[in-house]
């Protein structure tokens, strides 16, 4: 298990980050800046990251791999979608600034390309053994499906958008149901 100390430091620097990130949009976050809302000094800050770009890399690879965890830890690779949603929508509620940040219109092609990386390469081996499908059918679709969760999900966060979510239920339910599930099941 970490030190506490470190942990609280982490998250507070991520607390700092986000803050600013929403309080300034597309603005250029620096170390500085990350420090003086900390109230730290910068020896704190460069101890866990190499620059700010660092901990944005640090944060969407977790935010990626968190999001990932909570598509497909309810996830039934028959088809069915049961459990599945109301996972989603819990990690999406319980982490709503990260989740924007990866997903929202702060998030830029890194996040994206983690994103579909990391989901490819966690489903396509499943669905290759469990589906009726072969690596490069597999990659087509998986890619298919990351870009309309994505946009769906980045919808649903965005904040002049109307999609409510029983709205994105509907949505997602009817893309895996007529579309994807027919072609590898």
């Amino acid at each position: 298990m970490a030190d506490k100390r470190v942990e609280k430091t982490l998250v507070l620097i991520r607390s700092c980050y986000f803050k600013l990130k929403f309080e300034r949009k597309a603005k250029k976050i620096t170390v500085t800046d990350i420090c003086q809302e900390a109230n730290i000094n910068r020896g704190t800050f460069y101890r866990y990251y190499v620059d700010a770009l660092d901990l944005e890399d640090k944060i969407e690879t977790q935010c990626v791999n968190e999001l990932i965890e909570a598509l497909l830890s309810n996830y039934s690779y028959d088809g069915r979608y049961s459990g599945f949603l109301d996972s989603v929508l819990e990690y999406v509620k319980d982490h709503r600034y990260e989740f924007e940040l990866v997903v929202g219109k702060m998030s830029g092609t890194n996040a994206y390309s983690k994103f579909c990386n990391k989901l490819c390469t966690t489903a396509m081996p499943v669905w290759i053994k469990r589906g009726n499908v072969n690596e490069r059918t597999a990659a087509i679709l998986l890619k298919y499906i990351a870009a309309g969760i994505y946009s769906l999900l980045g919808n649903l966060v965005d904040p002049d958008e109307t999609l409510d979510l029983q709205e994105f239920k509907k949505l997602y339910y009817n893309i895996g149901t007529y579309n994807i599930s027919n072609i590898i099941y």
